[in-house]
Formats: structure tokens, sequence, C-alpha cells
């Protein structure tokens, strides 16, 4: 998903915290996706996969923003969970 394209770039830079604002309004999309995806704009059996996916990312942006830091140590079990959807 484009989540790596927010995130890949400030792993190693713990001090740079400029994707804030991208990661805010990205947060904001997934959140619509989610609700979208709610209202039957899905096939039925699309929507437990793309629901959890949506979930997870917003539960990512949520820590990452919360911590003011995106780690490598938060990405890759955020990966490893994303791959069992």
């Amino acid at each position: 998903m484009a989540l790596g394209e927010v995130v890949v770039p400030y792993l190693n830079s713990p001090d740079d915290t400029s994707w804030r604002g991208s990661m805010e309004s990205y947060r904001v999309r997934m959140q619509a996706a989610l609700t979208a995806s709610m209202r039957r704009l899905l096939r039925d059996d699309w929507k437990p996969n793309s629901r959890a996916i949506l979930q997870n990312n917003i539960r990512f942006m949520d820590d990452c923003l919360k911590t003011g830091v995106i780690s490598p140590g938060a990405v890759v079990p955020f990966a490893k969970q994303q791959g069992r959807c």
C-alpha cells in the first residue's frame, strides 16, 4: 500500500518529523475508506480482509503519530501483520 511511501523515507531519520502532515492526511483517507467499505461499496467476501488491512494501517499510523517517530522496530511487526491479511 501507499503507506510505505510515507513511512520508508523516515525510518533512519528519527529527528525528522516532516512526515506527520502526510501521515495525518493519509490517515483521514484510510478512515474514509474504512467507513465506505462498511457501506456495501465492496463485495461482501472482500470486506473482512479490506477492513483488517485498513484497521491495521490506521492503528499503525496512530501509534506513529502518538510516539512521534517511525521506527524499524514498529514497521517490521506491522508489515508481518499485514502480510497475514
